[in-house]
Parts: C-alpha cells; structure tokens; sequence
C-alpha cells in the first residue's frame, strides 16, 4: 500500500497538525491526542485569527478508536511552557498511513496504531485543568511516579506496547 498523508485522510483535510499543539495524550478503549489545532481556511469552522495569532485554532480530540495493537513511546514528557502560561507537548511533525498501520512522529514520542480511521471531536468545554483528564493522562512523569522501580533518572524516554482484542 502507498504511504497517505493525514491531509489525504477523510476529516483531516483542512487541519494543519505541525503547528498544532499537543496538550494531552490519552490512552483507554481508544488513543486520544488533545489538540490545539489549526483550522486551514478551507475547513468550515475556519474564522479570522485571534489578534496576536498566526492561526485560527480549535480545540480537538483526534481519537483512534478500537485499536486493534499499538506502540506508544512517550519521549519524556515535559511540558514547553509559552511566555504567556500555556503550556504543550510540542506538536505531530509526522502523520501518515502506512501498510494499514498509522504513524505519529513529534516531541511528545511516537505512536505506531492499527485501528479503525482516526477521528475528529470538536471539543466545546474542553479544559486542560480538568481533574479526570490529568488522572487518566498518560504521561512520562505519571508513569514513573507510579513505577518507580522500573524507571530511574537516567531513563529519557519509555516504550508502551500494548496489544488489545477488538471488541465490536
């Protein structure tokens, strides 16, 4: 199979991921990356950018649902803070389809998935500061602190296999 690029991907065409932020990633019964992302003027919730942005951003849910086997590896995960308080996980540098599996690339590590085509939620409340996500967020520093036998100081980056039956 030929190598697809997100933007060739259904939902994804007017969204431009490399300037997008990633704000949170979350694993359950589906992948979830949280995105500040950015609307391309073809996309029809596009409006005129904030003063002081370059782009017209929204909040989404880029979610995999059933994945059928993944590999997550979280490089470590240290927020960038931005001079006015925010925060984020860098951005998705590299999104494409191939062999049937997708492939994500950035800052925050890579995720190799085989499962149903990716999503897109429109997030209308979503906020960084809620509890459940935090708790739920997998992150590198989340997953040493609760296994803090397995992972020592040195460690800089952390490798997630998980194979999973698909339920339907």
């Amino acid at each position: 199979m030929d190598r697809l690029n997100y933007w060739q991907l259904t939902g994804l065409e007017n969204i431009y991921l490399e300037d997008s932020y990633v704000l949170g990633i979350k694993t359950d019964t589906a992948i979830e990356f949280f995105l500040e992302a950015v609307l391309t003027e073809n996309h029809p919730l596009y409006s005129s950018p904030l003063p002081g942005e370059q782009y017209c951003y929204r909040r989404i849910t880029l979610k995999f649902s059933h994945p059928q086997t993944y590999n997550l590896t979280l490089n470590k995960m240290l927020p960038i803070v931005d001079p006015d308080g925010t925060w984020d996980y860098g951005n998705i540098d590299e999104f494409f389809m191939e062999n049937e599996a997708y492939h994500l690339i950035g800052e925050w590590g890579e995720l190799t998935v085989v499962s149903d085509p990716p999503m897109i939620e429109f997030d209308q409340d979503f906020s960084i500061a809620n509890s459940d996500f935090l708790q739920k967020m997998i992150s590198f520093e989340k997953i040493k602190e609760n296994y803090p036998t397995l992972i020592d100081e040195n460690v800089k980056s952390l490798s997630i296999n998980f194979s999973v039956l698909a339920i339907r």
